[in-house]
């Protein structure tokens, strides 16, 4: 079951390794995102009995009800945020960072009282890693 030491990859390999992999996952995530606001324009989770697309997403995607909310709530917020989708769709974010960047977005109009602002948030785009070390 173990690796032998010589098969075994190089930190730096392990490293891009889970990059790419959460790279991937942020790419399968956007897709999720569109069918999801398509399966809500279809409504769906109405016609399956589901009072809510969060309930729906969370029981057809057998995921927590905390996942279906988050699911359904960056569908949601990325719609107006397409600069965001498309570096979610690119997998240069990761879904966490990407969520909480259109977040900070939606909500900087209101602590600042200026719409102007909104399409000039792109405050965790950077996806390099967050320590170098020496």
């Amino acid at each position: 079951m173990g690796q032998k030491v010589l098969d075994r990859p190089t930190t730096d390999a392990l490293e891009q390794q889970l990059t790419e992999i959460e790279s991937l996952k942020s790419r399968l995530t956007a897709r999720q995102l569109v069918l999801l606001r398509e399966a809500d324009a279809r409504q769906a989770p109405l016609a399956d009995g589901c009072r809510s697309l969060q309930e729906w997403t969370a029981g057809r995607l057998d995921v927590a009800p905390e996942t279906a909310k988050a699911l359904v709530s960056a569908a949601r917020a990325l719609a107006d945020q397409p600069h965001l989708e498309e570096r979610l769709e690119a997998g240069v974010g990761s879904f966490d960072r990407i969520v909480a960047t259109a977040t900070l977005a939606a909500a900087a109009p209101l602590l600042i009282g200026s719409s102007n602002l909104k399409g000039s948030i792109s405050l965790g785009c950077d996806v390099s890693p967050p320590c170098t070390g020496a």
